[in-house]
């Protein structure tokens, strides 16, 4: 049971009596206590009024009605009486005809205004006069109300439940749940709120997702009596700060040289391990990327690294409730080449490394560059090789200052009736670099090979089924060379066939080398039917064919445009001359080739090889003694009287004894005195002597002079 009182306050006085036309006087000051809520009022146990006189008489007594207004309605409680004439400041007879709809309407709600109305007798209410009305109550509990303080809560941090409650006597407990998972606490008597921590572990129930419902559901007591119960949902959230773990992401070289990570040669291998998800989530994507490469794996493994410098390595996990997490790793890349070799030269020579046409030794220079690498030297290898033969390595060559030194290889082996191959080789230590070389064979301009089956051009053919033409010539018609016409055919996806299966020169128009036994069409000087044809197509129906025949040496030419072609022209005979017709002399000589060509010196306009001149036409010019009708030879010597001297004159070349003089000669003054006479004697066609007659025994100068035929 539980006691309600409204209590009213008169602020002015004020007289009434019954029959009035207003008869009701109201109070403007009211209060109550007590506690309102859904319950039933039992009885109005009293109703009392203060602080009042009564005037005048009455046969009826004195009686006063009491009336509240109750969630907007005016309802009666009953009345109060007297039955004597007096003044009096407490009435306390009170008789109760309140409904049950009115009872049930005090136990609800509070009294918001409350009025008396005089129905016998005159009052005179003093100011400051209170009305109050005192029932007892049934009290009916109801189940508080609960509001949370948030709508979503993460997980690890507290929420609070508000309660909203009929009395003070109550007490409340919760029980938390989320998924499996559920928690317990209690509020004290009168607690209108109450806070709980969302516990960290709840995570655990939402592997796969961000956020979850969760409810809680408070039950309402008086002391051990269960009023009723109410729940409330909320969301329980993961924060984000809960994302995947990554112990370790680790990268190492693949492939290393001295513990450096080399461009060019290395990879790298990167690995993640220690990836876990938190709180019941699990791994369910990982992915390494790094070098422009990625693995779907714990583990990716690059291909060669080609960039020098720190490469970075980054892997990335994702968990089921598709929170991400990255670590990044590096690993620097040194700069690195392969070895590199920038020229090669060689060429037939002698031992001593002289260059010569027909040597059987190889004078072979290479020049490289190689990286710059701690404890890193180049070492050079030259080999060498028949195109059908296997290698002969040379020695090696070792150290960066050998670049470009020269190398004489071959020990006089290299047959000149065959092209070598030269290869060099450079490593490093870590990687290697081959380029090739080639040293032709003797140069000819056409050889056949034995057999007929095959054709050097400007080379030694090397092999049967095959054309060969000196890699250092160009085959031309005009000035277009058809190498490179076949080159282009081929980058153009064509091909460039030997083919044995044709027999008729009109009905080959594709590109190509043909070579049959029986050939038709073929050039009708040719006697001999076996033949190599080379056929140039230009794409446009029109074309060259050239037909060469192994067994006569001789090489033909012709045109062909749609389905016509011209007449062959021999450029080449079975004596390896070129006609006059192609341009050629016909000749293998000087003499033989203006024979040929019809040159003489008259038809040039010059003289005879013997003709004669006046003498007075000859104006200019040295003539040569040869040219003279006779000889001569003059000369100087010193002769005396004590003996003969001889004179040679043999350079003349007589043919008959000359006319020899002599005379004394000199520079200076005249001798003095009678020297005698110069006396020529012993003479021949070859020289003869001379003195001085009587007893002169000086020495004298003299100059001589042979004239004859």
């Amino acid at each position: 049971m539980a006691t309600l009182t409204y209590s009213f306050y008169k602020t002015g006085s004020y007289g009434a009596s019954a029959g009035s036309d207003d008869p009701y006087f109201g109070y403007n000051t009211a209060s109550y206590s007590g506690d309102i809520g859904q319950s039933t009022v039992s009885a109005i146990t009293a109703c009392k009024f203060t602080n009042a006189n009564t005037n005048g008489s009455s046969t009826n007594g004195y009686e006063m009605q009491v009336r509240v207004q109750l969630n907007g309605q005016w309802c009666v409680l009953g009345y109060i009486t007297a039955s004597f004439y007096a003044s009096h400041t407490s009435w306390s007879n009170f008789t109760q005809t309140a409904s049950a709809a009115t009872l049930s309407l005090m136990g609800k709600y509070p009294p918001t205004d409350a009025e008396l109305k005089v129905t016998k007798g005159y009052f005179h209410f003093n100011a400051g006069s209170t009305l109050s009305v005192t029932a007892t109550m049934d009290l009916d509990y109801l189940t508080s109300s609960l509001t949370l303080n948030k709508s979503s809560c993460d997980a690890g941090t507290a929420i609070t439940a508000n309660i909203s409650m009929n009395s003070s006597d109550l007490s409340h407990t919760f029980t938390w749940k989320f998924g499996g998972a559920s928690f317990t606490s209690s509020a004290a008597a009168g607690a209108t709120s109450h806070s709980v921590t969302i516990p960290a572990e709840w995570m655990n129930q939402i592997p796969n997702a961000v956020s979850g419902t969760a409810t809680v559901t408070m039950q309402t007591y008086a002391s051990a009596t269960l009023i009723g119960t109410t729940t409330a949902s909320f969301t329980v959230a993961v924060p984000s700060s809960i994302v995947p773990t990554l112990a370790t992401l680790s990268v190492a070289a693949v492939n290393p040289y001295n513990s450096l990570t080399l461009q060019n040669v290395s990879s790298a291998k990167a690995t993640l391990s220690g990836a876990s998800g938190q709180y019941g989530a699990t791994v369910s994507r990982v992915q390494i990327t790094g070098n422009g490469e990625t693995a779907a794996a714990y583990s990716l493994t690059t291909g060669v690294l080609k960039t020098a410098g720190n490469i970075t390595f980054t892997a990335q996990v994702w968990d089921s409730r598709g929170r991400t997490a990255s670590k990044t790793a590096t690993l620097y890349v040194t700069c690195y080449a392969a070895p590199r070799i920038t020229g090669t030269t060689e060429y037939r020579c002698d031992a001593s490394g002289a260059a010569l046409r027909n040597g059987t030794y190889a004078s072979c220079k290479a020049s490289w560059v190689i990286s710059t690498l701690t404890g890193a030297t180049a070492t050079l290898t030259i080999g060498y090789k028949r195109s059908s033969g296997t290698w002969s390595p040379d020695t090696g060559y070792t150290g960066q200052p050998d670049s470009g030194s020269i190398h004489i290889i071959g020990d006089g082996t290299l047959d000149i009736q065959y092209g070598w191959t030269i290869v060099y080789t450079v490593t490093d230590g870590v990687m290697t670099t081959t380029v090739t070389g080639r040293v032709p064979s003797i140069d000819r301009f056409l050889h056949f090979r034995p057999g007929g089956q095959g054709l050097g051009i400007g080379t030694m053919c090397e092999a049967d089924q095959r054309v060969q033409i000196n890699a250092d010539w160009g085959l031309y018609i005009g000035d277009q060379n058809l190498m490179t016409l076949i080159a282009a055919a081929g980058s153009s996806g064509a091909s460039v066939p030997i083919v044995t299966t044709q027999t008729d020169c009109d009905a080959v128009k594709n590109t190509g080398i043909y070579v049959n036994a029986s050939w038709t069409n073929r050039p009708a000087a040719n006697g001999d039917a076996q033949g190599i044809l080379l056929v140039i197509d230009y794409n446009g129906g029109w074309g060259d064919q050239f037909f060469l025949s192994p067994h006569n040496s001789s090489l033909w030419h012709r045109v062909y445009v749609n389905s016509s072609f011209s007449g062959w022209l021999l450029f080449r005979d079975n004596n390896g001359l070129t006609p006059i017709e192609s341009g050629g002399t016909g000749a293998a000589t000087a003499a033989a080739a203006r024979s040929n060509l019809g040159v003489t010196l008259a038809n040039l306009g010059a003289a005879a090889s013997s003709h004669n001149h006046a003498a007075g036409n000859i104006t200019s010019g040295t003539l040569a003694a040869a040219r003279l009708p006779f000889k001569f030879a003059y000369g100087s010597t010193n002769i005396s009287g004590s003996s003969s001297v001889s004179i040679s004159y043999s350079s003349a070349g007589f043919t008959a004894v000359p006319k020899v003089f002599v005379t004394y000669s000199t520079t200076g003054s005249n001798w003095s005195g009678d020297n005698g006479a110069i006396k020529v004697h012993s003479k021949t066609t070859t020289g003869c002597s001379i003195v001085v007659g009587g007893s002169f025994s000086t020495s004298r100068a003299v100059d001589w002079f042979a004239i004859g035929t």
